[in-house]
């Protein structure tokens, strides 16, 4: 039979303990992967909770505003309960995916209401709101990147969250006119707050984008937009975000000069160059909404209700392709749009092709974890044998019931299936990769050979989790002249050996560290820490 749990609030306590526990044990198996990214903002929650700058955070000593810091300040307090951990630094984000995710059961009941109402849900599937709110939640994690970037210690997750909260409160208040009881009323412009106390201006825009298209859609006697609740939404503004950025300002006159450059010059200024791309960079990386975009029907174009969700992702695609700066996960907060796909799309009962598609990959995609197993076994570079062994066998038996008693629901199915690949992939293939991309115990072996007092340099190496797992302000050096600007003196130096060909300057190989890479045969790193002291300057290098 069907997975049935006793009542839906059970079910709902089941889901987040699956979604919990996926996210967690992928979490602690995996450090910082990229030279920025994670590793940049999970440093400056360091230093903001080890040099108490809770005010002005910043980064290897300087201010660093150039985001508002409700992440920083979340992953500093986080860390300050749980210990100086990049699993630490990550809570915010895995806690706010959670928080997405009951945002959309929201959400998706009470948009599936609003279709009963106008008649256009009569015969479709899902039959109730709760099975709406679950058909909207589900697709959400459907969507890997969804559950990847809850895995870092990124603005994304958090705007996110504030994004799918800000919308379902809307949505979830009376129409105009009535008035509205308790938080309620509240609640859509404290989201605003924290969204814009995350992303600045658009943590107001991309919940604004999504509230604009519901309002167009629904009929005028149903709308939400009162002057009463809008004036709760700019109070609620100045008396949560913008307290913040008047003391910085006070602290820092040219904090205004960042911000415009930070957040304007990245929609408005052709010469702005970071994440430069053009127009077009986001057509193809619309498959990051996939499964939920095959469920787009060209009959849903006939009701404005309908094509709500089709006109928020549409708003959000224009300004992010207006914008000079781009970036795939910059997508991330559109994805309640895409989860609303499905209750949009009606009945599908016609699409029992695609259906069984979907569950024939819910049911085989979780053999990848026990494939990969046995291809890193037999290159012995597992990091946990027993724990990668009973992992793989968990995936195995979750394989085989998702096919025999699993969701029949295709949405449903995928997203237990995702959350099972995660999970049971953590002790094992996730810890082997993370052994070749995270350098995480290499520098734990410079700590304790650079014991000394000389400066430790990142030698053309620009990775912030040097000075994370160090727990120092390590600084970049990409040439000789920023070097001699750090010090005249011998220092060491730390960074892979294929860039110590442009070092001019005298130097020993102290520490050498080689990991391969666990699914390409022949690639590997070589982690080196260098000491330019008076036996090398004397020719000894």
């Amino acid at each position: 039979m069907p997975f049935r749990p006793s009542s839906r609030h059970g079910r709902t306590v089941l889901w987040l303990l699956a979604l919990l526990t996926a996210l967690w044990a992928a979490s602690m198996a995996k450090g910082f992967w990229g030279a920025h990214g994670e590793s940049r903002r999970a440093e400056v929650a360091r230093e903001v909770l080890q040099d108490d700058h809770w005010l002005v955070p910043t980064l290897l000593g300087e201010p660093f505003i150039t985001k508002p810091p409700l992440l920083y300040w979340s992953s500093a307090a986080s860390m300050g309960l749980l210990g100086v951990h990049d699993w630490a630094s990550r809570v915010p984000s895995l806690l706010a995916t959670l928080l997405s995710w009951l945002a959309l059961l929201s959400l998706g009941r009470s948009y599936h209401r609003e279709l009963h109402l106008e008649n256009l849900s009569v015969e479709s599937h899902p039959q109730d709101e709760g099975e709406a709110g679950f058909r909207a939640a589900a697709a959400l994690i459907t969507m890997p990147m969804v559950l990847m970037m809850g895995l870092n210690t990124e603005t994304e997750p958090l705007l996110l969250a504030c994004t799918a909260a800000a919308v379902a409160a809307w949505l979830h208040l009376p129409p105009a006119g009535t008035r509205s009881t308790g938080l309620s009323a509240l609640l859509p412009g404290f989201f605003l707050a924290l969204g814009f106390l995350v992303k600045g201006p658009l943590g107001w825009l991309f919940p604004l984008f999504g509230i604009m298209a519901l309002e167009t859609g629904l009929p005028a006697s149903r709308r939400r937009f009162s002057l009463p609740r809008l004036g709760h939404i700019l109070l609620l503004q100045l008396v949560l975000a913008l307290p913040w950025f008047l003391m910085v300002l006070w602290r820092l006159p040219n904090a205004m000069d960042i911000w415009l450059g930070e957040s304007v010059a990245r929609v408005t200024d052709a010469d702005f160059q970071v994440h430069r791309e053009p127009w077009w960079y986001y057509l193809p990386r619309l498959a990051v909404f996939l499964p939920p975009l095959l469920f787009l029907r060209m009959d849903m174009m006939k009701h404005p209700l309908r094509r709500a969700p089709l006109l928020w992702l549409g708003l959000g695609l224009l300004f992010l392709g207006l914008a000079g700066s781009k970036r795939t996960h910059y997508l991330l907060s559109l994805a309640p749009a895409a989860a609303l796909l499905p209750l949009a799309a009606g009945d599908l009962h016609q699409r029992r092709l695609m259906k069984g598609a979907l569950r024939s990959l819910a049911i085989f995609l979780p053999l990848v974890v026990p494939l990969a197993t046995v291809l890193l076994m037999a290159r012995g570079l597992l990091p946990h044998l027993p724990w990668s062994m009973v992992a793989a066998l968990l995936a195995l038996l979750g394989s085989l019931w998702l096919w025999k008693s699993g969701p029949r629901d295709p949405l449903k199915s995928l997203a237990l299936s995702l959350l099972l690949l995660l999970g049971s992939g953590a002790p094992g293939v996730l810890g082997a990769v993370d052994g070749y991309r995270n350098p995480q115990s290499f520098y734990a072996e410079c700590a304790e050979v650079a014991s000394d007092s000389s400066l430790i340099v990142n030698w053309r190496n620009d990775r912030y989790s040097a000075s994370f797992y160090m727990q120092a302000a390590i600084p970049f050096a990409r040439n000789e002249v920023e070097l001699r600007g750090l010090s005249p003196d011998p220092v060491w130096l730390i960074c892979q050996e294929k860039d110590l060909e442009p070092l001019s300057r005298p130097h020993r190989v102290v520490l050498r560290r080689t990991v391969h890479d666990p699914f390409q045969t022949g690639k590997s790193r070589v982690w080196v820490l260098v000491k330019a002291d008076a036996d090398s300057m004397r020719g000894d290098g």
